[in-house]
């Protein structure tokens, strides 16, 4: 009982190959599978982080920590546990979270026979769908492995549709395995109930209740978890038979809405952990697969630690008595910060990343803060999970100790016990990053059993965003979340200088979180103030009053885009076709052609015209391309990535005036595989986004340039 990964012998089951860079190790790994008639099933090891599917499902199914790094390791996604028998599989798909991770051989097993499905090569007929590449650094048996690279967050690729074949249809166990034998598959669990083959023991012995009405049968499979857990409380699968439990209870049906039974099947959960008198530890367990956790946070950073201080251990102004979200706060670094709306992604917020002054610098410190709403005071924990160090104030007060943690984020990894109050609440955390990067961290609010509390709601106060003039008669003003049409719609909420008048004001969109204004004419040229007070989120929670935003009506017309050239080969000489390109937002998958007239590879870009700010101010220029770009602004080399490369950011900044057209001429050649192109920019009082349309002027092309020859230096790229 309890077979080797290397062995053959886990049954019936899909066996993956995977090697983890020792050097850059990732956070998640994740095998998935498709049939022709179920949506896609997911194995997953280490942190939850991918987003994909429903937690505790076959969507989404935890299997346990990552495998040890720098050598081949097999992942096990056991058939039955996935249910996927009946099934023809004709797709899967390889995804990771950091890290830079080598797939090797997929393979099938089924009575201790090994199929080989993929080995150094894609199988006959099957195709990628783009961003994966093969390479022999590292090799798996003297074949080749798959990848996409070094990644700083979430990854993935798949075979197409039909790309494989394992035809499980006519497979099912028919007849079913004697009762007796099945009862023996019972107790061989119960004598390693510590394992994932425990687990998939007691799923086969499911079937001695087969034939037997369905509520019967029901109550005799949890009858039979239930003895199983009675014989150790205490064992780590405790947390995954719950949530079989909790399955079978829902009758889950593979869609990605809560199962209709979603309550019964929580109620009769817990009636089972009473009953056989289940631990603390193995309950949060539970409750973490299903609790949410806090998603709006405002963020301030990045400060710089005094010379010679630790690492959160100087006192900062965020921290400093009363939290105040208008405030602004000088750094060593000359910047002057103020806090900024953030959302948790993808299970954690990555503080730095929403913060414009985002390069992680080991040593500075961000602040993270949320506001929580209870109904009644109550008993709680604070549920945390933190890649770095942190310090936590609750209501003021400091909690706990100094966290520290390095590596993989673990979900639920700090417990600090707390008291809410009724009303408000609110949740403080200093955060730095370490070894392992930019600081991250996942925190929920639950009972001291980690099951979560009914009743509270994030009330952080809404944000005025910003606002854009579309033409001299309409400004349309964003806020962070959905609103109270009552404040809102009112048009005396909003006050513009330069006697400018608002004369309507209306919601608009499915989110309600963007106004559009009518107002009287605007002067080109001119730098306007817009005011808002008396406007509330859906929630009730008001907008600070007197909240200001700036924006800017361009002297000139709306832009057309730019002049698009393409080329074959990389050397922009011999050129196949032009057009007009509204902006520079591209991706292309491996095989795909840009254009009918340009063949899917080896082929190379010239985009030209000329670039309008609407501030005066140093712009950030940010190309993402693979591979290689290089960017010129009013001539001067601002971006130089002339280079084969999986999708990477490039950056530089150039001062720039407001209202003034600039040359831009952006270079782009394809060495291979996938492809992408796409041209951002941002500064102080602007967010960073694709450049848009109407900043862009098709006009004469710059000067020639001379061509470098691309610096090739990754096989198949």
């Amino acid at each position: 009982v309890g077979p080797g990964a290397a062995s053959g012998n886990q049954g019936r089951a899909i066996r993956q190959w995977v090697r983890i860079d020792p050097a850059h190790p990732a956070d998640e790994l994740m095998v998935e599978v498709r049939s022709t008639t179920e949506d896609w099933r997911r194995a997953l090891w280490g942190q939850d982080l991918l987003p994909w599917g429903e937690p505790g499902t076959a969507q989404r199914w935890p299997r346990g920590p990552l495998p040890k790094s720098g050598e081949w390791v097999a992942l096990i996604v056991p058939v039955g546990a996935m249910r996927l028998d009946g099934h023809l599989i004709d797709s899967n798909g390889f995804a990771s979270y950091g890290g830079n991770v080598a797939w090797g051989r997929t393979e099938f097993l089924e009575d201790g026979k090994v199929q080989v499905i993929m080995d150094g090569d894609l199988p006959k007929g099957a195709n990628w769908g783009g961003g994966v590449s093969w390479t022999d650094q590292p090799a798996q048996d003297g074949k080749r492995s798959h990848g996409m690279g070094l990644q700083t967050a979430e990854c993935e690729h798949r075979l197409g549709n039909g790309g494989i074949q394992i035809d499980l249809r006519a497979k099912t166990p028919a007849p079913a395995a004697p009762a007796e034998r099945l009862q023996k598959d019972v107790e061989a669990a119960k004598l390693i109930p510590e394992t994932e083959e425990a687990l998939q023991l007691l799923r086969e012995a499911e079937g001695q209740f087969g034939g037997q009405p369905e509520d019967q049968r029901l109550e005799h499979i949890i009858a039979m978890y239930a003895d199983f857990l009675k014989s150790d409380p205490a064992n780590q699968q405790a947390a995954h038979v719950l949530t079989t439990v909790r399955f079978l209870v829902e009758g889950w049906n593979d869609n990605r809405k809560v199962p209709p039974k979603r309550g019964a099947a929580l109620a009769r959960c817990e009636a089972l952990m009473d009953e056989v008198k289940l631990g603390r530890e193995p309950r949060r367990q539970f409750y973490a697969e299903l609790a949410a956790p806090l998603a709006e946070w405002k963020v301030v950073g990045l400060f710089d630690a005094p010379k010679g201080a630790q690492p959160l251990q100087e006192a900062l102004p965020p921290e400093r008595g009363a939290v105040d979200l208008d405030a602004r706060y000088p750094t060593l670094r000359g910047v002057e910060v103020a806090w900024r709306d953030a959302r948790a992604d993808a299970n954690a917020l990555n503080v730095t990343a929403r913060l414009r002054d985002h390069e992680h610098r080991r040593g500075a410190v961000a602040f993270a803060y949320t506001r929580i709403e209870a109904p009644a005071s109550a008993e709680a924990a604070l549920y945390l999970g933190v890649r770095g160090q942190a310090l936590v104030w609750i209501n003021g007060k400091r909690v706990g100790a100094l966290l520290t943690a390095e590596g993989t984020l673990q979900r639920d990894a700090f417990v600090l016990p707390c008291k809410l109050l009724k009303g408000a609440n609110e949740i403080l955390i200093k955060l730095s990053g370490g070894e392992g990067g930019a600081p991250l961290v996942t925190a929920r609010i639950a009972d001291l059993n980690g099951k979560p509390l009914e009743g509270l709601s994030v009330r952080l106060p809404p944000s005025l965003v910003g606002a854009s003039a579309g033409n001299p008669t309409a400004v349309t003003v964003d806020f962070s979340g959905p609103l109270d049409p009552a404040g809102a719609e009112d048009p005396a909420s909003y006050t513009v200088d330069h006697g400018v008048t608002v004369v309507k004001a209306a919601l608009t969109g499915k989110e309600r979180r963007s106004v559009a204004l009518t107002l009287s004419p605007l002067a080109p040229d001119t730098e306007y103030t817009l005011t808002v007070i008396n406007v509330k989120n859906a929630a009730g929670t008001p907008l600070r009053s007197g909240a200001r935003t700036r924006f800017h009506l361009l002297a000139s017309g709306v832009g057309s885009g730019l002049k698009a050239e393409f080329f074959s080969g990389h050397e922009l000489k011999e050129l196949l076709t032009a057009r007009t390109d509204e902006t520079v937002d591209f991706e292309w998958g491996d095989g795909e052609q840009p254009d009918p007239a340009v063949p899917a590879s080896n082929w190379s870009a010239r985009w030209s015209g000329q670039v309008m700010p609407l501030f005066t101010d140093t712009w950030t220029f940010t190309t993402l391309s693979d591979d290689g770009a290089r960017l010129w602004i009013d001539g001067k080399l601002v971006v130089d990535a002339w280079r084969d490369q999986a999708p990477t950011e490039s950056t530089g900044t150039i001062a720039l005036e407001a209202g003034k057209r600039y040359d831009l001429k952006l270079e782009y050649y394809q060495g291979g595989a996938s492809a992408a192109m796409k041209l951002m920019w941002q500064c102080a009082r602007q967010d960073r986004e694709i450049i848009p349309k109407a900043q862009l002027f098709t006009g004469a092309a710059p000067a020639e340039t001379p061509v470098e020859k691309p610096k090739h230096h990754k096989e198949g790229k």
